[in-house]
């Protein structure tokens, strides 16, 4: 193959000499640009994972327009020089870094702090590419400011920074994730009795919803009942006794609470539940229900008159665990429990409305 020497920039010559002396670089660049769409792409598709939506639906988009952008090089051939098929890796490029920025604040990478960082990265990248779509499309790649500001050198640099924010940041995502109690874990179910599961069970399964809630953007409410008096009642009047108290207690939950609450035993005089609800107004309703049919099943047992119910509500905001909405509903209860009036006692819910006790 002939070699062509442009006058002007002697490195620039060097490149085109080295072009047409290489017959196979139009190869090398048709696949560097549809490897450059995929890397782009992986880590849109890796965002919509994490944030719990399909996978095949846009593993097929990226290998679209990844096999577009390699034939759209290919099919010009040797003749298209270093920047065929530009236009459409460019167009490709900026579609997909802008889906990727989007998606970081979408779901559960939207409620995370770390995931601004691929925000960030991946919405300059779009930027980027919008205006080096423009500038090469009005310009030229000629042109001294595509030159100075668009091409090979200067985009490679912002490349490796751009891809060096994301790639830290997913590994700060990915440390977090593995920090997660239960995530992703397997845990042995352990059922104390009528459908209440053990402390153990209970904290490893509202993990696992947490985490769906989050992906949704819903919340829920982790209520704590806490009765106090049941030893003064197995003084008085025996263990038979007691467990009349207990068994009608946990008949009163079950009878209380929605169909989809999950319900857990700590020990003899406490009951965890949690169920889904649309914020703390909604939780502070359900566990004046529950509490109040507890209450009515008392009454209904004479031996129960002394049985004081305390009740704690925590609702789940991003960024809590499983393990810390058991202690605060847990506080509330013994708080509640405590207090002079029979109390539902809200801890750690929204700040706006939130309050220390609301009395029923």
């Amino acid at each position: 193959m002939g070699a062509v020497v442009h006058g002007g920039d002697p490195g620039r010559d060097d490149l085109l000499l080295r072009w047409e002396f290489l017959a196979g670089a139009w190869v090398a660049a048709a696949v560097g640009n549809a490897a450059f769409v995929v890397t782009t792409g992986c880590m849109w598709v890796g965002g919509r994972v994490y944030n719990g939506r399909p996978m095949a639906p846009g593993v097929a988009l990226v290998g679209l327009l990844a096999v577009t952008t390699l034939l759209s090089t290919l099919v010009q051939g040797p003749a298209g020089g270093s920047w065929a098929g530009a236009e459409v890796m460019f167009l490709t490029l900026l579609v997909l870094s802008g889906l990727g920025s989007i998606e970081a604040r979408r779901g559960a990478l939207g409620t995370t702090a770390t995931a601004w960082g691929i925000t960030a990265a991946l919405g300059v990248q779009c930027l980027y590419y919008i205006a080096r779509t423009w500038v090469f499309l009005t310009r030229g790649p000629e042109s001294e400011l595509f030159l100075q500001w668009f091409d090979t050198a200067p985009t490679s640099v912002i490349t490796i920074a751009l891809t060096i924010s994301v790639v830290v940041s997913l590994s700060v995502l990915r440390a977090q994730d593995r920090a997660r109690p239960a995530r992703g874990a397997d845990i042995t179910l352990t059922q104390v009795r009528d459908g209440f599961l053990g402390p153990g069970s209970f904290e490893g399964v509202l993990q696992g919803q947490l985490h769906r809630a989050e992906q949704r953007r819903e919340r829920l409410a982790v209520i704590v009942l806490q009765t106090s008096g049941l030893e003064q009642i197995r003084s008085a009047f025996g263990n038979r006794a007691v467990e009349e108290v207990a068994t009608r207690w946990r008949e009163g939950i079950q009878t209380a609470v929605p169909l989809s609450a999950l319900l857990g035993q700590v020990d003899p005089a406490t009951v965890v539940i949690s169920a889904p609800v649309l914020g703390a107004n909604q939780a502070k309703r359900l566990a004046g229900q529950i509490s109040q049919r507890v209450l009515d099943e008392f009454n209904a047992a004479a031996t129960a008159a002394t049985v004081i119910v305390g009740v704690g509500v925590c609702v789940s905001v991003p960024g809590l665990s499983a393990r810390d909405l058991l202690d605060r509903a847990q506080t509330g209860a013994v708080r509640s429990a405590a207090g002079a009036e029979t109390a539902i006692v809200l801890v750690g819910a929204d700040e706006v409305d939130a309050q220390a006790a609301v009395s029923r």
